[in-house]
């Protein structure tokens, strides 16, 4: 009979090792694989603004565009009540932002650029 206990433990220990080496290696394979601790290592930034009107009054409802003038990539925002848009993620790049509202003539700013703090 003690043999026998004996053998029924091993095998249960041995089921144990196996889970419990399985499930290191599991979580080993689902962090290697997770995109959060993949893109840990891009880049980027954000542009925020108020717009305003040629006497100073905040714009509320402004469409803000901002365009990736290399890939053609659009970010889109909408100034709230106090006229403050914000856009991001960001990769680094050039950008030409422009800035529409019904009564007004719309604003394009060209040139923007955008780097990696190491570029800076």
């Amino acid at each position: 009979m003690f043999e026998r206990l004996f053998v029924s433990d091993a095998r249960a220990m041995n089921r144990y090792h196996k889970l419990v080496y399985g499930s290191g290696f599991l979580l080993v394979l689902v962090l290697l694989l997770n995109p959060g601790v993949a893109s840990a290592q891009l880049y980027s930034g954000s542009l925020s603004g108020v717009v305003t009107d040629p006497s100073g009054a905040v714009v509320p409802g402004a469409d803000v565009t901002l365009t990736d003038t290399q890939k053609g990539f659009n970010y889109k925002a909408t100034t709230n009540a106090t006229g403050r848009y914000l856009l991001r993620p960001l990769p680094p790049t050039n950008y030409s932002l422009n800035v529409k509202v019904s009564g007004f003539k719309t604003f394009t700013q060209k040139g923007i650029v955008s780097h990696r703090k190491s570029e800076c």
